[in-house]
């Protein structure tokens, strides 16, 4: 590790000024003059780029790197990789993300006439949607360049140093009491700022619940930038991740949550021992208008779009002129 004096005096950090920065520092051994040298230091923290020292000394066989792994908490320990002569050409690039939430805020209560679920009748129930900004934080890291440099893209928009503004036309899906999750393409304009390897994306302005959920992909390239060295030597990689802003949800008063657990324990108490299989065709249809295929539609529709789902329940009930309970209980058997 490095000390204070010497020819690494120089290693400060911004918590400690008067501390040398944690890292592994590598000498050598000059046998001509028959005394240990420098060679160099891999940082421990702050230490975004790349995560190699290349020593290379000229000398046969004695080019080595030093790769590093993996930082303990608090820069305790770290794990290290020592290559040989060619392992500097093992090219990477990796990103590291991280997503803050703020604080939750909410909207005011308001009301709406709701069916919660088949077995419920109609009626008034209050909502609110539960909201949060969401900051995303990227830090990318490469391995084997000498004076790494990246290009940044958010879906097909460019980044530029030191940050601005980008405005993207997003898929996003839009929450709504009746309707459930409603898709639709928005322009939306995030903030961002960027220094070479550090990134963060800020959530749009506006109302977060007219933005709904969406996700944003990003792209990250790496590639040598340093003009003592054959760059045709250091081909450029990338790495891509998705960037997921979901934090949007509805919340229901307390009497439309009752009536959603009455139903879940109206659907468990049916006995569908006593449920016969087949269901009539209707008159003049078709011999392979048979029911298990409506209810594949029916099960796949209850998780995105719970309000058709009780219609597609009602309308089945009436053609087959069979209680809605029996659908409903024909329907779990069929999942």
């Amino acid at each position: 590790m490095s000390t204070k004096r010497g020819y690494d005096a120089g290693l400060r950090s911004a918590a400690s000024p008067t501390k040398p920065r944690p890292g592994v520092v590598v000498h050598g051994y000059d046998r001509t003059r028959k005394q240990f040298f420098f060679a160099g230091v891999l940082p421990l923290s702050n230490n975004l780029g790349d995560q190699d020292l290349h020593v290379f000394s000229g000398l046969p066989g004695s080019d080595f790197t030093l790769r590093l792994l993996e930082v303990g908490p608090d820069d305790a320990w770290a794990r290290i990789r020592v290559g040989g002569p060619n392992y500097w050409r093992n090219f990477g690039v990796d990103v590291t993300v991280e997503q803050e939430l703020g604080n939750p805020e909410y909207t005011a209560w308001r009301e709406v006439e709701v069916r919660p679920c088949v077995f419920a009748p109609t009626g008034t129930h209050s909502y609110r949607y539960r909201t949060a900004h969401q900051t995303y934080t990227v830090d990318a890291m490469s391995f084997g360049y000498e004076t790494p440099h990246y290009n940044w893209k958010v879906d097909e928009a460019i980044l530029q140093e030191p940050g601005g503004s980008i405005t993207l036309d997003v898929q996003t899906s839009v929450p709504d009491p009746l309707q459930g999750w409603q898709p639709r393409t928005q322009s939306l304009t995030f903030d961002y700022t960027l220094s070479d390897a550090h990134l963060e994306l800020i959530q749009p302005s506006g109302d977060p619940v007219a933005q709904g959920k969406f996700t944003v992909g990003l792209d990250v390239t790496v590639g040598e930038s340093s003009q003592e060295v054959l760059k045709n030597n250091y081909p450029r990689r990338s790495v891509t991740t998705t960037l997921r802003y979901d934090a949007v949800k509805i919340e229901w008063d307390e009497s439309y949550q009752q009536k959603l657990d009455h139903c879940e324990n109206v659907i468990d108490e049916v006995d569908r021992k006593r449920i016969p299989v087949p269901i009539p065709h209707r008159p003049g249809g078709r011999p392979d208008d048979d029911l298990p295929n409506i209810l594949d539609v029916v099960a796949s529709t209850i998780e995105v779009n719970p309000v058709l789902a009780n219609a597609l329940i009602e309308q089945i009930s009436r053609t087959a002129k069979i209680p809605t309970l029996e659908v409903i209980a024909r329907l779990q058997s069929h999942r």
